[in-house]
């Protein structure tokens, strides 16, 4: 009984802990920017993933599987978003100029005249 109890919190934990990759994925699509975010972090996390993914399936742990699983698609979201925020160009409401890169709007936006 103790070991069903400690899987099912491990297993819990595992699932909650994992969503906080969400959470970098909600920023990024909010601000529709990706400045601070390193592509190779999410890449090597990526990676460790499916080693223990795949180190889960191997000796079948459920709990291992299951949090790797999420882990998984919370991470290739991030990484997802980082290829199609990279470049996000920006565009004035008023007079639809193209301002370019995320980091050239910043840069413009204050001398634009509609600012």
């Amino acid at each position: 009984m103790f070991y069903k109890i400690l899987d099912f919190l491990a297993m819990a934990t595992g699932v909650i802990g994992r969503f906080g990759y969400l959470s970098q994925a909600y920023k990024i699509i909010k601000h529709k920017n990706v400045k601070g975010v390193s592509i190779y972090t999410y890449f090597l996390f990526l990676s460790t993933i499916i080693i223990w993914f795949i180190y889960g399936i191997a000796y079948n742990d459920h709990t291992i599987i299951y949090c790797n699983i999420i882990l998984i698609i919370s991470c290739l979201i991030v990484i997802i978003l980082y290829f199609i925020y990279r470049q996000h160009k920006h565009y004035c409401d008023n007079c639809g100029k193209l301002f370019g890169l995320t980091e050239d709007y910043h840069k413009i936006k204050l001398k634009h005249p509609h600012n």
